[in-house]
């Protein structure tokens, strides 16, 4: 390539917007209209959480050692964890669903609440989620009541078969002995927890939301329309690159002719007429442009003839080298009506 030719152009995305308009609104328009699809047939969203205080037994309160209610552990997030595990249980979500009635079964509700915990703080928030504010609050609501149920139920059994051994035990040992007065101040502990789970209980009901779930319509559409956007640029830059390389062609060549390296003309003597013949660079650069208004027409424009170019295979070996930009082209010959009527006056021969 000689010195003064014009370099490669370089690819940009406004450049290859400009050449690919539709490809870039065709997607745009395309995830728009799924993002509206999606919003229609998404149902809309309402969330409530009634909130379970957790209230750990000391460890060092021997009477509920083996009793399953919350014990401290030392790290209070290990704690809550541990209410929530035992909050989350099918017969909590049994119990929802015979309250709520049908069509609701345990499978449903536990789909449609989260246990977890608040944070940092010794709450642990039964959350909801239904098609409209009431519902989700009947179902948090109806949630922590059977949960807190199903933990009473179970604590207050185990209670019961402790304080029966505790009796059993009281009563074969003399009254005095220090052993017997340990044995009755933990059954006067585990009567006075009564029937229930003294470290779990209900600190408030859910009440309803003030607005749905989710971000607005717009804001999702938005969001989706700059999406589309972005591959829409994405892929328009693909198909400029592609272009570039020759693995495009989008009829730009005759009719099963295979376009062919451009080679710098033989030199000839003459021109008919007796004109002077083309030499070099001008011959070679003329040439395409004979070839260009022989497939694109004789009104060819810089614009047509910058695109039939980008057809064009491209090598750099000494004989071929790129064919430079239609502007380059109407600098070299004092502009481009001139390039173009010299072209189809010229009689330069091919190679």
């Amino acid at each position: 390539m000689r010195p003064d030719d014009p370099p490669p152009e370089e690819l940009s995305y406004a450049e290859a917007v400009r050449r690919h308009p539709a490809v870039v609104i065709g997607i745009a328009v395309l995830a728009i209209l799924a993002g509206v699809l999606w919003l229609a047939l998404r149902s809309p969203g309402y969330e409530a959480g009634a909130e379970i205080l957790v209230a750990p037994v000391p460890a060092e309160e021997e009477a509920f050692v083996g009793i399953d209610v919350v014990h401290e552990s030392g790290d209070a997030t290990r704690t809550v964890q541990t209410a929530v595990s035992l909050l989350h249980s099918p017969a909590a979500a049994a119990g929802a669903a015979t309250a709520l009635g049908p069509p609701w079964t345990s499978r449903k509700v536990e789909r449609t609440v989260r246990v977890e915990p608040q944070g940092e703080s010794s709450v642990v928030v039964v959350t909801a989620r239904a098609g409209s504010g009431a519902g989700a609050v009947h179902v948090a609501n109806a949630y922590a009541t059977a949960a807190l149920s199903a933990r009473d139920r179970e604590v207050s059994r185990q209670i019961r078969a402790r304080i029966a051994a505790l009796d059993q035990r009281i009563g074969v040992t003399s009254p005095g002995n220090p052993a017997a007065v340990d044995l009755a101040t933990r059954r006067d502990t585990l009567s006075a927890a009564g029937d229930g789970d003294p470290s779990l209980s209900l600190a408030q009901r859910a009440v309803p939301p003030a607005s749905r779930t989710g971000a607005p319509a717009v804001l999702v559409l938005a969001l989706i329309a700059a999406i589309g956007i972005v591959i829409g640029v994405a892929t328009a830059v693909a198909l400029e690159e592609l272009g570039r390389r020759g693995h495009l062609r989008v009829g730009r060549s005759r009719a099963g002719e295979t376009a062919t390296p451009w080679r710098l003309p033989r030199p000839a003597t003459a021109r008919a007429g007796g004109a002077p013949a083309e030499t070099g660079d001008d011959a070679w650069l003329l040439e395409a442009l004979r070839r260009a208004i022989s497939e694109a027409g004789p009104d060819l424009s810089e614009e047509a003839f910058d695109d039939w170019r980008r057809t064009q295979p491209a090598e750099e070996n000494g004989a071929t080298r790129s064919l430079p930009t239609a502007s380059a082209i109407a600098r070299r010959f004092g502009g481009w009506s001139r390039a173009r009527a010299r072209a189809t006056g010229s009689g330069v021969a091919r190679r």
